[in-house]
């Protein structure tokens, strides 16, 4: 492996045109990523038409690793040589731990694809640029809330991704549990349409999916409308009728409602629109999506901005 090498140009072709639904899913030495593995492995084992890229980016690298070879002086040659073997052993391993996990559940290798990146900016900044120049239709990442003083001083790249302007779904996990069932979060918002549009794409062709569509209703607000054109876009992805439920919750508070609905049906996946609001925003006031997020000990919760 040759790190100034390892952006190849041919995995940001354009795929739009393709029936294959894709995945970009950022992985690391962690636990975490092990169980983002899982949860996507075991939610779209059934689907031959979805397929996975595993990225790894690389840690902030000396400049010199990325010099053509002849400006380097031989101790600088060495060095990179040595660089370049103690980091293509730590990928590899990585990739091996990760496919593992996909095989295990019955993937086809041919459905996974491996990706090493460079860096040159922040995390984040990377996972979106393969993300969106690669026209992948979800970035997967693993999630951990952390307490507000923590969150004063540090952010998880999540977090820093959902708080990005992007133009790529954001699916955050906490851990591999799935459920048969999917809870997509709508009002009659534009980004909560595109959150349903989101879910019956990418889960088009599923018989085992029920997509359960989920309203906060409050006081006598009329929401007929906001489930018909919700169910409208699912029928018009192929999805059954039988296979969605629409509820009408009553309540005030409309995290709260997700969760404790939720809770109560063991479901895995929540789908959910995020309209504009600013980190600092979020940090201090909060909006529907982070309070979800930050009651998410399991599953996973997809974003549409």
């Amino acid at each position: 492996m040759s790190l100034s090498m390892i952006f190849k140009g041919e995995i940001l072709e354009d795929k739009r045109d393709k029936l294959e639904k894709r995945v970009l899913v950022g992985i690391d030495d962690s636990e975490v990523s092990l169980k983002v593995a899982g949860y996507v492995a075991k939610m779209f084992v059934r689907d031959p038409m979805f397929n996975a890229s595993l990225i790894y980016v690389l840690p902030a690298l000396p400049t010199v690793l990325f010099e053509e070879e002849h400006k380097l002086d031989k101790y600088q040659r060495a060095y990179k040589k040595k660089l370049e073997s103690k980091y293509q052993g730590q990928v590899e391993e990585i990739f091996r731990k990760v496919k593992k996990v996909f095989l295990k559940v019955g993937w086809a290798e041919g459905r996974l694809e491996t990706i090493t990146a460079p860096r040159h900016f922040s995390l984040s900044k990377e996972l979106l640029f393969f993300a969106e120049h690669g026209y992948y239709d979800a970035l997967a990442l693993g999630w951990q809330d952390m307490s507000g003083i923590e969150r004063i001083f540090k952010s998880s790249t999540g977090e820093e991704v959902l708080y990005s302007p992007k133009n790529v779904p954001l699916w955050l996990i906490a851990d591999d549990l799935i459920s048969s069932s999917v809870l997509v979060a709508i009002d009659g918002s534009e980004s909560a349409m595109r959150a349903v549009d989101h879910a019956g794409f990418v889960l088009s062709g599923r018989k085992d999916i029920e997509f359960i569509l989920f309203h906060v209703v409050s006081g006598q607000e009329e929401a007929a409308s906001i489930f018909n054109r919700a169910e409208s876009i699912l029928t018009k992805a192929g999805i059954p009728k039988s296979q969605i439920k629409k509820v009408a919750y009553q309540g005030k508070n409309i995290a709260e409602a997700i969760l404790a609905y939720k809770k109560a049906n063991q479901i895995s996946t929540v789908i959910m629109g995020r309209r504009g609001i600013s980190k600092m925003k979020a940090l201090f006031w909060g909006s529907v999506s982070s309070k979800v997020l930050k009651e998410t000990k399991g599953g996973a919760v997809w974003i549409v901005d």
